[in-house]
């Protein structure tokens, strides 16, 4: 898969793009993170929230027509608590189906945040998770033919909260992963420093990212390999002004370098969240910025070898916020973007857009019937004719206390979309 999804600039802001990608998540995640800091249990905090469900973050399908699903669900248990599981579920060419993740009942576990697979079998998929002394530990799981998942052995930096947002993998076993973590030691000290780390035939290592000139914080939240000496990483940084700006960099096999990303004119701030690439000299991410008006919306760039270039991308009609949080490119076009906007009356609602190799077109999409609140989040396509985008719904607004989501994936034939049925785990 290439594409997303986490970034942020302090302790405050660094579930952003979880507001903006998956709304309902933001209030949950939030509290999960400065309840720990607190020292308050992960269950007291989800409780907090009166939310229960399921949702996809990502996805990844191969030629052929499988396809794997991943994203967490939110379930309150006996004791008046709630806990996030992991979920994994895979598309077989005519249903979807739960498969078995390790941590799918961890007591502290949190959800998959992204997935890339290579083989019909083989699949990495990342996130985090609290461990046995509730630790927050970066996470990498690997599917085999039986459609089992297994933990693998990540390393952690040296900080609070890691967490791995999206992977690209170019075999079973070349892979690139990026994130986030918070360095500091008290909480108004606390700021976000992007993550990268490397499977190569020794495991997962840590790699040494290109730092900007005087950023006071950092994060990545896409990656898209070619190669395994070819990936292009985004995210966003925080100026030594306070400006938050788009962060591109690229890995040439031994080091990475920052690439220079461009902003709108008059933008306030700007962050990418995901990418998809084809060739060294061709890419697109996605994400948002803020108009001068303090307005959120979508933000599209390309890479054409030589420097990134703005595309514009149509926002809807009377949205108060909107962004585009994954793409995939199957070719050199058409792309197809997912993300989110917000109705002035706090509705969210899912976006998709398309890229016809001239401009950047909204697409109308089915909606579940009893949805009052949508958001897709992850998208992979194998063909300008097949694409399979997946998110959530929720029968009332994602901040409006108690209130059931369901998992939500789609699926695109070359002329319309189709909702497809996923399947919910117990308990959810």
């Amino acid at each position: 898969m290439r594409r997303r999804t986490y970034s942020g600039s302090s302790h405050q802001r660094s579930f952003r793009s979880w507001v903006l990608v998956r709304p309902f998540r933001v209030v949950v995640l939030g509290a999960l993170m400065l309840s720990t800091i607190a020292g308050v249990g992960a269950s007291a905090a989800a409780d907090v929230w009166g939310g229960a469900g399921s949702n996809l973050s990502g996805v990844s399908c191969m030629v052929g027509g499988g396809c794997a699903a991943v994203g967490g669900t939110l379930a309150h248990n006996s004791g008046g608590g709630a806990t996030w599981r992991s979920l994994a579920e895979g598309w077989g060419g005519t249903s979807w189906a739960i498969e078995t993740t390790p941590t799918a009942n961890s007591p502290d576990g949190l959800p998959l945040l992204g997935v890339s697979c290579t083989q019909m079998s083989t699949c990495i998929a990342v996130g985090e998770y609290t461990n046995s002394k509730s630790i927050q530990v970066t996470l990498a799981e690997r599917s085999n033919e039986t459609h089992r998942w297994t933990v693998g052995s990540t390393p952690d930096p040296n900080g609070k909260f890691p967490f791995l947002s999206a992977v690209s993998c170019t075999s079973p076993d070349a892979c690139i992963a990026v994130g986030s973590y918070l360095a500091g030691r008290t909480l108004p000290t606390l700021t976000a420093r992007m993550l990268l780390e490397r499977l190569g035939g020794t495991g997962w290592r840590i790699q040494t990212p290109a730092n900007p000139s005087g950023a006071k914080s950092s994060s990545l939240s896409g990656v898209s390999c070619t190669a395994a000496t070819a990936c292009t990483a985004v995210g966003e940084y925080v100026t030594g002004t306070g400006i938050e700006v788009t962060l591109a960099e690229r890995w040439d096999g031994s080091r990475w370098t920052i690439q220079t990303t461009r902003e709108p004119s008059g933008a306030k701030s700007g962050s990418l969240t995901g990418i998809s690439c084809v060739s060294g000299k061709a890419c697109t991410a996605v994400g948002s910025f803020t108009n001068g008006a303090g307005t959120p919306e979508t933000l599209a760039e390309r890479w054409n070898g030589s420097s990134w270039v703005l595309q514009p991308t149509p926002d809807p009609s009377g949205a108060t916020t909107s962004s585009l949080s994954a793409v995939s490119c199957p070719s050199t076009w058409p792309c197809t973007a997912v993300g989110t906007y917000t109705k002035p009356a706090n509705h969210s609602v899912m976006l998709l857009e398309r890229f016809n190799g001239t401009r950047w077109v909204m697409q109308t999409l089915p909606s579940p019937s009893a949805a009052k609140s949508s958001s897709l989040s992850g998208v992979s396509c194998t063909a300008a004719n097949a694409c399979t985008a997946v998110g959530d719904y929720s029968d009332s607004e994602y901040d409006s206390g108690a209130f059931a989501f369901w998992t939500l994936a789609e699926r695109w034939n070359g002329t319309h979309w189709r909702i497809q049925t996923t399947p919910s785990p117990s308990g959810s």
